[in-house]
């Protein structure tokens, strides 16, 4: 068992098991003043997924590994991850709380968020809330065309690609992005021209909410020794 002052470093699956065991006592060896860095490396060669590491709901933390991946341009670890969580934790957990468990095709992490990054990019919180909760209950009759459009395109597609598109990623990332924007409500068609460029805009919004600046990979220098 590792402790770093009252925070748990590494343990948890055994301290459960024994309260499982309903055993009296335990001995095991216990590490205090652990260096936190280490929360990247213990046990790292067991399956453990973000939502483990974070003690999370899967239905939250699974949007939020997506939102790392987007900021960090690869999976995040850990430790970049942290962040994001702390700061996005609440407001996904808001928008799961919206939907029934059992709904599966309209609650992927994507659409979740989409729907996020149109809030934080100063969409009306009670709009897109709205919208994101009658696209997961399948309520047809109170969508605007944008979002009847989505919900056609993710479900049954529109007689050419858009089915195979709006299941990978980024696409329906992107075509999510533009479903809960307000000003694209009466929009009957979504069609995504620059796949790119939309992903580079839902990219910014979340490193200007998280203060997170992109690392851009540069060329060698020719101006170093021995160059002419």
């Amino acid at each position: 068992i590792a402790l770093n002052g009252s925070k748990l470093i590494d343990g948890q699956h055994r301290l459960l098991a024994v309260i499982e065991s309903e055993l009296a006592s335990v001995r095991m060896a216990v590490i205090r003043d652990a260096d936190p860095a280490t929360f990247d490396a213990i046990d790292i060669g067991a399956k453990r997924s973000h939502g483990d590491i974070f003690r999370e709901d899967l239905h939250v933390m699974h949007p939020i590994s997506l939102i790392g991946r987007l900021v960090y341009g690869k999976p995040a670890t850990p430790r970049q991850l942290a962040p994001v969580h702390a700061k996005l934790q609440k407001p996904m957990r808001e928008l799961v709380a919206l939907y029934n468990r059992g709904t599966k095709r309209f609650t992927a992490s994507p659409i979740k968020v989409a729907a996020l990054a149109a809030i934080l990019n100063g969409e009306r919180k009670s709009y897109v809330h709205e919208l994101f909760k009658n696209i997961c209950a399948f309520n047809v009759g109170e969508l605007p065309p944008v979002a009847q459009n989505f919900v056609k395109q993710v479900s049954m597609g529109n007689g050419t690609h858009a089915k195979v598109e709006t299941r990978t990623r980024d696409q329906l990332l992107v075509r999510a992005w533009t479903t809960f924007q307000e000003k694209n409500a009466e929009l009957k068609q979504i069609t995504v021209h620059d796949i790119s460029k939309r992903m580079e805009e839902i990219r910014k919004v979340f490193r200007d909410a998280l203060n997170i600046i992109p690392v851009v990979a540069t060329k060698p220098s020719d101006s170093g020794p021995g160059a002419t």
